[in-house]
């Protein structure tokens, strides 16, 4: 506790992990903490270059779309008719853009080709539950 704050601090450990060289490997692994099993999904290499190589390229898109809306707002409106429709419609496109910006860097930081699973293939989070 800090001050009047709750300050919620995850207990991490590292996992030991031999990482494919192409396809991905389903793992379980226990938690350093909570001693539950977690299951795991390894992607290879290839596989997180080539996801990174996409959350990158959607961060591009993002730029390019506000480079286009906002930058050369001018040029744009004029070739979509200056008009309220266009220029709602360029600035749905620039916020469009800023939050594939924004997700799409959050994503590409944080893809290490690692995820905990269920066991239907969906994706959760695992906390630890005090």
């Amino acid at each position: 506790m800090t001050g009047t704050k709750w300050e919620e601090r995850m207990i991490t450990y590292p996992i030991p992990l031999d990482r494919p060289s192409r396809g991905a490997v389903h793992a379980v692994l226990v938690c350093g903490s909570c001693k539950k099993e977690v299951p795991y999904r390894i992607r290879g290499t290839g596989p997180t270059r080539v996801r990174r190589a996409l959350w990158l390229l959607l961060c591009l898109a993002g730029l390019a779309a506000i480079y286009f809306c906002v930058f050369r707002v001018d040029e744009t409106l004029d070739a979509l008719g200056r008009s309220r429709t266009a220029f709602y419609l360029d600035l749905a496109t620039a916020c469009a853009g800023l939050y594939a910006l924004i997700w799409g860097s959050v994503r590409w930081w944080r893809e290490d080709g690692v995820g905990i699973m269920t066991p239907k293939g969906k994706d959760y989070t695992h906390k630890v539950h005090r």
